[in-house]
């Protein structure tokens, strides 16, 4: 099993390649690296099940998130 933090270092290791979008990424890779040198990560309840509803958040009424993601 993978730790939350191990997760958010492995996703900002540089991906290998060389077009225009993953220098893109990598860049953005970079930048987080060197303005947070102290990182971690938290995992956060989905606020709804149906994925539909994750598409269109801002516009689920409070009332159809989830008690967990609410409190």
């Amino acid at each position: 099993m993978i730790t939350q933090k191990k997760y958010l270092e492995n996703s900002l290791k540089d991906q290998k390649g060389i077009s225009d979008t993953i220098e893109a990424k990598n860049r953005i890779r970079r930048l987080i690296r060197s303005f947070f040198l102290d990182r971690d990560c938290h995992t956060l309840v989905r606020p709804v099940e149906n994925e539909q509803n994750i598409q269109n958040l801002n516009e689920v009424p409070n009332s159809e998130l989830r008690s967990e993601f609410v409190s």
